[in-house]
């Protein structure tokens, strides 16, 4: 009895992402290779562990048409809900967890780069592609939990979390990143009051004040099969993962408790991480020599997005690894591959992950 309650649940959950305005159209069968039905393609993950949601291709809409406002004039997103934040140069886009959680792509562009910006509620991974010349789509299907979109040019599937193609013309291939930074809407407001933020004007009719999947978020329970679990974090624990030389590592919220940064080495790599756990953040950067020195951050009494950490040099760095005041004003580091997700999805991906 318990089991088919939690699949009414997982078929009432996905029901309510693809009705209202907008439509869908029906389901996508799981051998469907897209919009080539002549060619048949093979999967590159095991077929037997990819799931039909129930609401077929773009049952989940993709926003295709964003439309903005500045910060300041948002008054509908809670002050502790997550913004996913896109910066390039000068220019600086924030996308709301609760639109992301109806529609979990975004094709956008920014600084002259068209992008699309991913998300999945399930996993709860954002990350962003660069998408030339085409847009992508919510196939409707999952592998590991995580989302499968599809590319609307070549109609290949990519794995979100894999960031490559595990179906089609494009069977895998690898697709470029862009970093992505996640933090509470009410510390990004206040320190960027003029940066633009996607609006609920999508053009389609959601409940944008209500989370579509129930108490998931703070349950241990799934709502799909996974290939392996790791008990060593809560499942929907949030951390950052890392990966560098074929290494895998997370970062939690404790590692942050008294210290606003650490290092950490990769082989040969340095890096530092920077967190607040009542900013909501986690974020890396590689670390190479300033000056022919090492960085020595310090940290200050009352940080703020703006003013993260200082270092012996004199210089104010911002959380986004931007050196914005001091003597080397304009430097900035460059980002790791890395992004936030549930610890569940980093633990079942990467089965060598590590915990810092």
């Amino acid at each position: 009895m318990r089991a088919m309650i939690k699949w009414l649940v997982i078929l009432l959950s996905f029901w309510m992402l693809s009705c209202s305005s907008g439509g869908s159209e029906d389901p996508v069968p799981i051998n469907d290779p897209g919009p080539r039905p002549t060619t048949t393609f093979e999967w590159t993950i095991p077929p037997n562990q990819v799931f039909d949601g129930g609401v077929g291709r773009d049952g989940i809409p993709s926003i295709d048409q964003p439309r903005f406002a500045v910060a300041r004039d948002i008054a509908d997103v809670p002050d502790w809900e997550f913004v996913v934040v896109v910066k390039s140069g000068d220019e600086i886009k924030a996308y709301p967890h609760n639109i992301l959680n109806w529609h979990e792509i975004v094709n956008d562009r920014i600084d002259g780069t068209n992008f699309a910006l991913t998300y999945c509620p399930l996993t709860g991974t954002a990350i962003g592609w660069e998408r030339g010349s085409s847009t992508f789509g919510v196939s409707g299907l999952l592998y590991n939990s995580n989302l499968i979109p599809y590319d609307r040019i070549s109609g290949s599937y990519w794995s979100q979390m894999l960031n490559e193609s595990v179906r089609g013309v494009r069977a895998e291939e690898k697709i470029e990143r862009i970093a992505v930074t996640e933090l509470r809407w009410q510390n990004f407001k206040a320190a960027y009051p003029d940066a633009q933020v996607l609006t609920r004007n999508t053009g389609f009719d959601r409940d944008y004040d209500s989370y579509p999947y129930g108490a998931y978020r703070g349950s241990a329970d799934l709502l799909f099969p996974i290939s392996r679990r790791d008990d060593r974090l809560f499942e929907k624990e949030r951390v950052l993962g890392v990966q560098i030389n074929d290494i895998n590592r997370v970062y939690d919220f404790s590692s942050f408790e008294e210290h606003s940064f650490v290092y950490d080495q990769f082989d040969a790599e340095e890096i530092v991480v920077f967190g607040n756990r009542e900013m909501g953040f986690m974020v890396s950067y590689l670390l190479p020599p300033l000056r022919g020195e090492v960085i020595q951050f310090t940290e200050v009494e009352d940080p703020t997005l703006q003013h993260f950490l200082t270092d012996q040099f004199g210089n104010q760095w911002n959380v986004f690894g931007e050196v914005v005041a001091g003597p080397n004003a304009g430097v900035q580091l460059t980002a790791t591959p890395s992004y936030m997700g549930f610890f569940f999805a980093w633990a079942t991906f990467n089965p060598t992950l590590e915990i810092f």
